[in-house]
């Protein structure tokens, strides 16, 4: 799941470049890419909104799914102990 939410418009350096940018103070190291028309950039925002949208609904589900299972747990517990 960590390549699903891959890092957009944003520096990914190695290993060696994080160890050089603890001494660089001046950023000099930071390097984006940023589309250069305007339709472009339009494009790149769209993407990556879309993109943290996607992961906000995953989220939501992954938590509903998880409320699921600790609400039929309960009801287990609770079923058990009237036996």
């Amino acid at each position: 799941m960590a390549r699903k939410y891959r890092r957009f418009n944003y520096a990914r350096p190695s290993f060696i470049e994080g160890m050089a940018r603890i001494f660089d103070f001046t950023g000099a190291l930071d390097v984006y890419e940023i589309p250069e028309t305007d339709a472009a950039k339009r494009r790149a925002d769209v993407i990556a909104l879309r993109r943290s949208w996607v992961c906000v609904g995953d989220h939501i589900r992954n938590a509903m799914g998880q409320l699921v299972i600790v609400e039929e747990r309960k009801a287990d517990a609770e079923s058990d102990e009237r036996r």
